[in-house]
């Protein structure tokens, strides 16, 4: 599709059907195209230049939860297609940079006590009041996406928990029919935990794949 030498990407929303649902699965919406992308450039370079442009895609307030870039060689029937949509939101990888490049401004009305407090404590350090905020936001935000690792954590081992109480109770002659949306319980949860271990910028705990059966496993 792209000029040679160039990659179309595309952001797709992938969307967990719930078990009990008549149409069990993922559904997969494109939410936006990056178009003439290097195709020398790899996945992250790609994501994080998205981020840096001002986008977040996310669920529940995670980064990139539910949400990852496919290259044009790998997308599914239907997709081709609706890149040539008129009203489809697409952005070539130049805009994406410049976009980057832009500082992005807010104006905050703070009551006086609190202007003198900050204002104090940032020439404790010799830093700027812009520099002190922002610093502040930035640990804020890096708390806020470990307690949403460790949150996804804890449902990765609920679902493993549940679907080892429903295999002991097939072995006492219990029914089989919930197999498959276990497992996909199981990956789901999974994949959320990994994208916001992503988005927070650690890695995964081993411990936690070790109680995934090999079979299930999707890295």
């Amino acid at each position: 599709m792209a000029a040679n030498g160039y990659v179309h990407w595309a952001v797709v929303h992938n969307i967990v059907i719930q078990a009990n649902h008549p149409v069990n699965g993922v559904m997969q919406t494109v939410e936006l195209f990056v178009t003439n992308v290097p195709q020398d450039l790899e996945y992250q370079i790609v994501k994080d230049t998205i981020e840096q442009a001002g986008y977040f895609f996310g669920d529940s307030g995670v980064r990139w939860g539910n949400y990852q870039i496919v290259p044009d060689k790998d997308w599914i029937t239907g997709w081709e297609h609706e890149f040539t949509y008129p009203n489809k939101t697409k952005i070539s990888y130049d805009e994406l940079l410049e976009q980057s490049k832009i500082e992005k401004r807010i104006t905050l009305r703070l009551p006086p006590i609190i202007h003198n407090y900050l204002a104090y404590s940032a020439s404790l350090t010799n830093s700027s009041l812009n520099q002190l905020i922002t610093e502040i936001l930035g640990d804020w935000q890096q708390d806020k996406m470990r307690a949403q690792v460790n949150r996804f954590e804890i449902s990765v081992r609920h679902e493993i928990q549940s679907y080892m109480n429903y295999l002991e109770a097939i072995s006492l002659g219990g029914p089989r029919d919930d197999l498959r949306a276990h497992r996909d319980a199981i990956m789901n949860a999974y994949d959320a935990y990994k994208d916001a271990c992503r988005g927070a910028n650690i890695q995964p705990d081993p411990d936690v794949l070790v109680y995934i059966p090999t079979s299930m496993r999707s890295e």
